[in-house]
């Protein structure tokens, strides 16, 4: 999938070119500030300072980012940031490696 879908009303996925797909997630039992929050959904509710995320494979794989599955509490710099370095891939890479530098 090439571009933007909706997910559970708490969060989306970004399909890029190259086949991989990012997850930005920011709803309840997400890793994010409302990990716990019992008033998910309620009006004006749906923004979060920060987001769970999780990179895919184009074969559908969850690719690890820092040995880490998915990656909790990601400020948006942080998901932007994880965006590009997702674009550059090839299709057959199978993890992510983040540097500090790249932070």
């Amino acid at each position: 999938m090439i571009g933007f879908k909706i997910c559970d009303d708490k969060g989306f996925h970004i399909g890029l070119r190259n086949g991989f797909t990012v997850s930005v997630q920011f709803g309840r039992g997400n890793y994010c500030e409302h990990h716990h929050d019992s008033n998910w959904g309620k009006p004006n509710k749906g923004s979060s300072f920060d987001a769970e995320t999780a990179v895919f494979s184009p074969k559908d794989d969850l690719i690890p980012v820092n040995g880490d599955s998915v990656q909790g509490w990601q400020t948006p710099d942080d998901v932007v940031l994880l965006l590009a370095i997702v674009a550059r891939q090839k299709p057959t890479a199978t993890h992510i490696r983040m540097r500090k530098k790249d932070r």
